[in-house]
This record gives structure tokens, sequence and C-alpha cells, in this order.
């Protein structure tokens, strides 16, 4: 290739019929293509050609003709870093919150209609060619992971995924991955009766072995599993499917299972893969909810909270509970249960909170036995970023929440919608801070997003200058 572009073939072939993940790093003296998190081609003749304003997702120009594939996208990610493999490992099925250093776009597809949007800000995609947006399959969720390199026999803990791994006889002799994801795993259904529907996970092994022999426990919370699945074990499911391959489930059986922590053990496995946990008992599940979102009320120091439920049995409701660090909580309030039922139950609770604050619910059936449901996080009005004017003709006044933003306090940053930054005059004066062009000119009229950073969090705002 030339100085100031290429084409490289790397011969690696797509995975055919499953999701893959691909990610390409450029290291200042190769270029590395890594896909499902393992090095697959390398390229020590660099082509250092930058772009400057536009690129292109899917858009080959060869032999003077504009190519393009057909394929399906799930998240689109650029950094500004070099990533490391274990870096790509650790977040190769998690989506990210916005806020990792290093992380220049991000791309999820998750609008409707129109473009794609930059979670970062400033540098939204243009669909071309027909593109459309469909449900996706793909095993990547809020969650979280944890590696470790294992190199002989025995229980390997994998730290806050709820999944420890007691290996005998062959061994990995390298890194495994393990990761929980929040929610359901796509189609087709879990086997059973009922299912454990609040995680399900991700395990990879990077080691030189295969043919392990391997006995998963998995925990799938305090007082979560009902004790007809405690009495007989053999009743829950460890389903099996190949990772990323959206295909008919395989079935492990239960060995044991404890109530008050929640762990579930299975019979042995000789391979990593996804999976997902349900029973066969003819009892139903306490309850099943299907989610938790928490919102600020635009403008006030309200929080409302909205749950939904498809099944509740001798469920005698819900505690709200609050934290300010994630670790600590407070009851802060009580729902009651709206009684037995098999169909969809929508719940609600609106609680005064200015600051930034983590929920979750702490479900009591009426024999005493709870259970807690996943956290959400609701951003204070102290975080919240204000312009005004906004739209406005190139001055304009930024406040954080309702405390001023002072030189040591915070760091403004300006981007036009090629991702440029511009040159800023700051004037720290009384509750805010007042933002001008610095130098000659002013702002051409536009959609520009201010980057304020606040105790270390980057928090993006739309701004709009007019003529």
């Amino acid at each position: 290739p030339g100085a100031g572009g290429g084409v490289y073939n790397t011969g690696v072939a797509p995975l055919v019929g499953e999701w893959s993940h691909l990610a390409i790093v450029h290291t200042g003296s190769a270029w590395r293509l890594y896909r499902n998190g393992v090095q697959v081609y390398v390229q020590g003749a660099v082509v250092t050609n930058t772009p400057t304003t536009s690129f292109y997702i899917n858009n080959l120009f060869l032999y003077g003709l504009a190519t393009h594939r057909a394929f399906k996208i799930e998240e689109f990610r650029v950094w500004e870093s070099v990533r490391t493999a274990t870096e790509i490992r650790d977040n190769m099925h998690l989506t990210l919150t916005g806020s990792e250093a290093g992380l220049k776009a991000y791309y999820q597809f998750n609008e409707v209609s129109g473009n794609a949007m930059d979670k970062i800000g400033g540098r939204d995609l243009t669909l071309h060619n027909g593109t459309n947006q469909i449900a996706s399959t793909v095993s990547v969720a809020k969650g979280v992971s944890f590696t470790s390199f294992v190199n002989g026999t025995g229980v390997y803990n994998f730290t806050g995924t709820g999944c420890s791994l007691n290996f005998a006889g062959t061994i990995p002799s390298g890194e495994v991955s393990v990761y929980r994801l929040e929610g359901t795993p796509s189609s087709p259904a879990l086997s059973g009766n009922s299912a454990y529907s609040r995680y399900y996970w991700v395990i990879n092994n990077y080691g030189t072995n295969a043919g392990l022999s391997v006995t998963p426990t998995f925990t799938l919370g305090a007082n979560v599993v009902n004790l007809e699945d405690v009495n007989n074990p053999t009743n829950m499911i460890l389903n099996k499917r190949p990772t990323n391959s959206n295909g008919a489930w395989t079935q492990i059986t239960g060995t044991s299972a404890d109530r008050p922590t929640g762990n579930v053990t299975f019979s042995s496995i000789s391979s990593f893969s996804e999976f997902g946990i349900s029973s066969n008992s003819i009892t139903p599940l306490p309850i099943t909810l299907l989610g938790l979102k928490g919102r600020r009320v635009e403008g006030t120091e309200e929080v409302k909270l909205e749950w939904t439920t498809s099944a509740e049995i001798n469920n005698k409701g819900f505690e709200i509970q609050v934290s300010d660090n994630a670790q600590t909580y407070k009851t802060i309030s009580f729902v009651e249960s709206k009684g037995n039922h098999t169909t969809i139950q929508s719940y609600n609770h609106t609680t005064i909170q200015p600051y930034d604050s983590y929920y979750r619910l702490r479900q009591v059936d009426f024999d005493g036995s709870f259970s807690y449901s996943p956290v959400v996080f609701v951003e204070g009005v102290a975080g919240k970023v204000l312009v005004y004017p906004n739209p406005n003709n190139g001055t304009f006044t930024v406040l954080v929440g309702k405390s001023p933003l002072t030189p040591e306090g915070g760091k403004v940053r300006l981007f036009n919608g090629q991702g440029i930054e511009m040159p800023l005059t700051l004037s720290f004066l009384g509750q805010g801070v007042t933002i001008s062009p610095s130098g000659l000119g002013a702002f051409p009229a536009g959609v520009y997003f201010l980057h304020t950073v606040v105790a270390g969090k980057v928090k993006v705002t739309k701004v709009i200058i007019e003529r």
C-alpha cells in the first residue's frame, strides 16, 4: 500500500452463521487483528495515515469501484489508546458506560431510525445504502467480567461474576474469562418450566488445552432458588450452547442447590460457552421481575422508580433501598404486592434525592425469604450540566447543578460536529463559566458538543450555535 492508505488481505475468513468480535489495533509498528479475543493476523508494514475528517464502516474503494459487504453489526468502538489482548477480552461481551479512559467514539446502533448516535458525543454516523435496524441476538449486555490464569487443578473463584469453576484432570493452561450478563439470552428459550432470568453467563477458554473436566457453580442470589429445587437439585438445568451461535441449547443436570446463598452446582462439563439456568420444577418461582428502571423527573429533585413483574407467588412486597456508594443500602419505603398473578403488573415509586444514588428492590415473601433486584443508578441534580442560553450566538454560560463551576472543580472542552476541538476563552464568574471563542473570528453556526469533566466523569451536552 501507498503512504496515504492501503488494503490488507488478512486471509482471515468470517465465522459463518455466528457473531464475531473483531478488534483492529495499531501499535505504532504493526496492525493486529483479533477475532473473539485471539490474535489472528499481524501486518508489520504500517500505513500511518490518520483520518482527519470522516471515516467509513463497510466501505472499500477497490479498482475504482466502491464495494460493500452485507453483515450485521452490534457495536462499534474507537479507542485512542493501544488495546491489549487482556483489555479486549475483558470488555468484548460488556456494554460500556462511555466514561472509560481512552474511549474516543462509541456506537450501539440502538436508535429506531435515523443516524447512529455517538455515545461519547460529536461523531454521529450517517447510515447509507438501505441500512436498517433489527433486534440483536448477540451476547453483549451490561455486566461484569473476571479473568484468571488457570494452571492447576482445584477451585477458581471468578470475583464478582457469581461463578466458580472446579478443575480436575486436563486444565486450560492459560487465561479463562467469565462474563456475567444481566437479563436473559436470546431465543430459543431456555428449557424447562421456568427460567432464572436475572443473569446469564459466557465463559471463554484462552488456554492451550481443550477436553476439560470442570464442575461449575453459579450464584443466583440469596433466597432466589425455590424450595422444590433445593430438595430436588436434579430439577435444575444448566443450558449450554456455543458462544455467539444463537443455536439450540443442550442441558446439564444440577447436583446441589442452596437457598440461603443461591449457589447451584451442576454436573461436569468439558468445554466453555454460553450458559443460562432454568428449572423443571412445577412450583413457580416466587416472583419474575422483568426489570427495574430509575429516572430523574426533569428539572427536579424527584427520582421515579418503575418496575414490572410477570408472575408473583407468595410475594409480600418490595422494599425500596438506596445507596450513595453501591455498597451500603438503607430502606426508604415499602410497596405492597398486587397479589398472586401470572400476568404483567407494573409498579412505581417516587422519592426525593438530589444527589447521585444507586437503587435496588428487596423483594420479600410472606415466609420471610427475600431476594434483590439488579441495581440502577440515577444521576443527581448536583451533577447535571446546564448550558444557557441554548441555542446561542457562540457565547454561553455553563453551570453544574446548583454548584459553581470553578477552574479547580471542572474542565470544559468544546467539539464541532466533525470532532475537532474548538479554542475557547473561559471566564469564571459567579456560579458558572462563560465560554466564548478564543482568538479571531466566531464559532460557525452548527451543532457542537460540550465535554464537562466533573468529579472525574465526562458529561456531554449538545450546544447549538445560530447566526
